[in-house]
This record gives structure tokens, sequence and C-alpha cells, in this order.
């Protein structure tokens, strides 16, 4: 339940800051790709330069941010950076996390309370849970809301796609009325090209 880099199982992350080289970083099970472990809500995470590849776990970790069963609670600023980042999901298939935000939620959490920053980049995100139960490619994770969170894009290309019936930047699938609703705060600004889907 611990992630690729960052906090072990139910630990929170502390300050991870990323300033270039190429990283690979995977959770092998219920924990982030870049973040915290499972349960726990992330600590803040700074990318500044680099090729990054995250995957959050298969029980439903974000690639970067929160863990299964756990709330986007850490900012988390990319700037002058190439990153690719999937949300992990049960049988690689349902029940997601974000590939950008906050875990499944599993018993609690799934909700994206941070702010996203992302300058000068490339990155592409997809959301966990491609069959069912789906996460943001930004944003919540499945059964999780978006609308206390902010996302500022400036200057970057960005493609995020979420899992099914998820937004591609803002909230995760709905479960029992639960979850979906997107960001109240979403700024796009200088010569980007953002696609969400």
């Amino acid at each position: 339940g611990g992630a690729g880099i960052g906090a072990g199982y139910n630990k929170k992350n502390g300050t991870i800051t990323i300033t270039g080289g190429d990283v690979f970083a995977k959770s092998e099970e219920y924990g982030a790709g870049i973040g915290s472990g499972y349960n726990e809500n992330n600590g803040h995470i700074t990318i500044s330069g680099g090729n990054i590849n995250a995957y959050g776990g298969k029980g439903g970790g974000a690639g970067i941010g929160a863990a299964d069963n756990a709330n986007c609670t850490g900012n988390i600023t990319i700037e002058n950076a190439i990153v690719y980042t999937e949300g992990g999901a049960l049988d690689d298939l349902r029940a997601g996390g974000a590939g950008i935000g906050a875990g499944r939620d599993n018993t609690g959490g799934g909700d994206f309370e941070a702010t996203v920053t992302i300058t000068n980049s490339k990155v592409t995100a997809e959301g966990g849970g491609w069959v069912e139960y789906g996460a943001a490619g930004i944003g919540a994770g499945f059964s999780g809301n978006a609308k206390s969170g902010k996302i500022i894009i400036a200057d970057s290309t960005v493609t995020a796609r979420g899992g099914a019936n998820a937004a591609g930047i803002g909230g995760g699938d709905e479960d029992i009325a639960y979850g979906g609703e997107g960001c109240d705060d979403v700024q796009i600004c200088g010569n980007s090209v953002v696609t969400a889907k």
C-alpha cells in the first residue's frame, strides 16, 4: 500500500521535490505513484523539470497525489517538465484514482481539495476506471468531488482523460448520489493547448 515515491502504508508524504532526470514511479498496490500511502491524504509535490512517468497502485491510487481511500489535500506543482501519469484501478479496470489528484473513495477519500498548477509543461493525465466507476484525469477519484479544488494551466500542452463517467478535468464518477462535482476554479491561460475528455 505504499507509494512509488513518497510515503509507506497508512502514511502521508512529506514535501516531494523533483528537479529533473528520467523518473519512473509506480505503486504496486494501493498507494500513489508519487505521493501518499494507502488511507492517507497527500502532502505537497513539486516537479520542476525532467521526464516523469507515474502510475497509481492497482487498488485506486492517483498517479500523482493521493492514495486509495484518500483525498488530495497537498498542492501539486508541475513546471518545465514532461509528465505522463495514470491513476490505478481495481483489476486495472474499475473504481479508479485520478491521473493527478485524489485516490478513489473506498470507505472515504476521493475528493480533490488542493491546487494543481501546470506551467510550461507537457502533461498527459489519465484517470483510472475505464470500464466503470471512473476517476478524473485531473481532479477527483471515483466517488469524489472537486468543488473546492483549483486547477491552473499556463503555457502548457495538457491532455486529461477521465475514466468511465468521470470528467477529464474535475469530478469523478458518482456513487449512490455522492461525487461528480466539478471544480469551481479552473484557469487556462497563455499559449496553452488543453484537451479534456
